[in-house]
């Protein structure tokens, strides 16, 4: 039987088949089995999904026979084979050190003697009453001390009994309790240090080593392998440093940064700098704080079938880590799925690329970032091969005060500044991160105050300044105030600087912020008593919001673009909308550029303005790129 153009799908369909389904997990099994003949090319694309936005803020393990934690005293199995002799650099066995590997199910059953304690957090949403509950009750079996307060997780070791304490990590980035809490105190570094300075490849020098490695574990932070899986483990003694949390916003619900549709039938796609089985990957605005977000795909990706029967079809929403999401029971999730028979001979795939940063790159920001592929991706000599952009994901909040630290701040120097003890310099740097004009104008009229000035929003505002020193103010801060200002005659279009002159003394001096005044015998500068500075009232904090911006790639062949050759895959319009946080911008036309090589490693994108600046986001939210590549001959 032929497959159907359009198939439904829902997690709380097929139950009697597949009992175990949830919300972020679920197949559903097909009325009939849909056969593919030979060598036919069907392609499926996600044309819609809805999901519940009942998200958890307290993160379990997928595995709901897990434990959150476990405490133990029983023999846990440590593995010393990286004390070998072979281990004779620093390097190696610094990674030995911090990769110390523990086996705790080779112990299990070994000692009947021993304690070993699981804890589950449930599947709920916490606050930090029914948390502080969930420690005291942990604390009632006397092994170790748990505190939760002020957001803050406190665990403490016990005075009288040494223990381990596995945790999982869904529960180390909940409550942000980071392997520097663990593994660098004080006491760490300094028993770190002399393990690492015992180090000569010598018999004695690795007895001593091995000598100290027993005591290793009362500072170390490593793994145990528990019940199929891998936890953190850290063994507390008297001498141990009590772990700490960070603080957590209880009220922050788990949202991911990047949302990965997964399912087996299809082929691999590439994910940044590995292979994936994801139909898109993307990001709604979850500022928006919906009950349910629902997503229409106006131009959905086609991606091939791998499958030649089709008898049920898997479906899997997962984070950037491929972590199920976090998912509190509610409304069923529904996905909507389209295939389409394609020419046989059109060949197309996916490359998926996202702003953050990786192993391979770690300085990658939303406007520049480079991602190496899990492969080489080799193309035909015919050259027939091309990339278009086909979608882009971006967060719709620019930079309002855009530049350097010093193109945002403003200063007055006295003359006298280096002579006169009590004369003060005034010095500002505005937030970069201003978002409204009532805020820029409270850090404005903070620097004002010494001069006794005031900037108003509902009204023309003139500044008049008389105090004796030179001036130096911020071009982009007064644009944005509607200075009324001839900001092109500016020598320097950074900075407008003025000086005013001290009646009571002459002065020699080599700034040019005042008129110069010849003498026979040396060169003065006339200052004028008192600088005025006019405002219009026409303040605007969307003056440096770019209306464009315009992707560009390393892998394709230069187009023409102001006059010049550049490397660009597409110009992009943004929206003016102040309620779209996050955009998710599908092109209906798919512009195909030739590719510059054959053979790509790595894929690198910047994303600037129409000077050739990269773009300046205002918040963290990761760029996300879709690249399809084509042969149609």
């Amino acid at each position: 039987m032929s497959i159907p153009k359009t198939v439904y799908l829902i997690s709380n369909g097929s139950t009697l088949s597949f009992p175990k389904n949830t919300l972020t997990q679920f197949v559903n099994k097909l009325p009939s089995i849909f056969e593919l003949e030979k060598d036919e090319n069907i392609q499926v694309s996600l044309e819609s999904i809805g999901f519940s936005g009942n998200f958890r803020n307290v993160a379990l393990p997928e595995n709901s026979a897990l434990p959150s934690f476990v405490i133990t005293n029983c023999d846990v199995q440590k593995d010393r084979s990286c004390l070998s002799e072979k281990v004779k650099t620093a390097a190696k066995l610094e990674g030995c050190l911090d990769t110390v590997d523990f086996d705790y199910s080779k112990s299990e059953g070994s000692n009947p003697s021993c304690v070993k304690k699981e804890y589950f957090l449930k599947d709920m949403w916490y606050n930090e009453s029914n948390l502080k509950t969930f420690f005291d009750q942990c604390n009632e079996d006397n092994l170790l001390n748990f505190k939760f307060e002020n957001n803050k997780i406190h665990i403490d070791r016990n005075p009288d009994k040494d223990y381990w304490l596995f945790i999982h990590p869904t529960f180390t980035y909940s409550f942000w309790i980071h392997y520097d809490s663990l593994t660098h105190s004080e006491e760490f570094k300094v028993f770190k240090e002399k393990f690492l300075a015992k180090n000569d490849g010598t018999e004695k020098s690795i007895k001593e080593r091995e000598e100290m490695f027993s005591l290793l574990t009362q500072f170390h932070f490593g793994y145990v392998h528990y019940k199929g899986e891998y936890y953190y483990a850290c063994y507390l003694t008297k001498m141990t440093p009590k772990i700490l949390g960070y603080e957590i916003d209880l009220l922050e619900k788990r949202t991911p940064s990047i949302i990965k549709v997964h399912s087996s039938i299809i082929s691999s796609q590439i994910l940044n700098n590995s292979h994936s089985k994801d139909l898109v990957c993307f990001c709604p605005d979850f500022s928006q704080n919906k009950e349910y977000y629902f997503k229409e795909f106006e131009q959905p990706q086609t991606i091939k079938l791998e499958n030649t029967d089709l008898t049920q079809i898997d479906i899997s929403l997962r984070d950037r880590d491929n972590r199920k999401l976090e998912l509190l029971e509610g409304v069923a999730t529904i996905v909507s799925l389209k295939f389409q028979k394609m020419n046989k001979n059109n060949k197309t795939f996916n490359v998926r690329l996202t702003s953050s940063a990786n192993k391979f790159f770690p300085d990658n920001d939303q406007s520049k970032f480079r991602v190496k592929m899990p492969n080489t991706l080799e193309f035909s000599k015919d050259r027939n091969w091309k990339v278009a952009l086909t979608s882009i994901s971006y967060p719709n909040k620019f930079i309002s005060l855009p530049g350097s630290e010093n193109d945002r701040a403003v200063q007055y120097v006295p003359w006298d500044i280096k002579t006169n003890p009590e004369a003060k310099r005034q010095l500002a740097f505005f937030d970069r991160d201003t978002t409204n004009i009532e805020s820029l104008l409270t850090q404005m009229n903070e620097f004002l105050e010494f001069f006794e000035q005031k900037l108003t929003k509902t009204e023309d505002n003139i500044l008049t300044f008389s105090k004796p020193g030179l001036y130096f103010f911020s071009v982009n801060v007064l644009k944005v105030l509607g200075a009324d200002i001839d900001f092109d005659s500016l020598t320097d279009k950074k900075v407008y600087k003025f000086a005013i002159a001290d009646l009571t003394k002459a002065y020699t001096l080599s700034n040019k912020t005042c008129n110069v005044v010849s003498t026979d015998t040396e060169k003065k500068f006339d200052c004028p008593k008192e600088h005025v500075i006019k405002f219009k009232g026409s303040m605007n904090m969307d003056l440096f919001r770019p209306d464009y911006f315009i992707t560009y790639c390393n892998i394709v062949e230069a187009t023409i673009i102001g006059g010049e050759y550049n490397n660009i895959l597409r110009v992009i319009p943004i929206s003016k909308n102040e309620n779209d946080n996050y955009i998710i911008h599908e092109f209906k036309n798919k512009n195909y550029i030739p590719l510059l090589n054959t053979e790509i490693s790595e894929i690198e994108i910047n994303i600037r303005s129409h000077d050739g600046g990269l773009i300046e986001f205002a918040s963290n939210e990761m760029v996300i790129v879709n690249l399809e590549f084509a042969n149609t001959d």
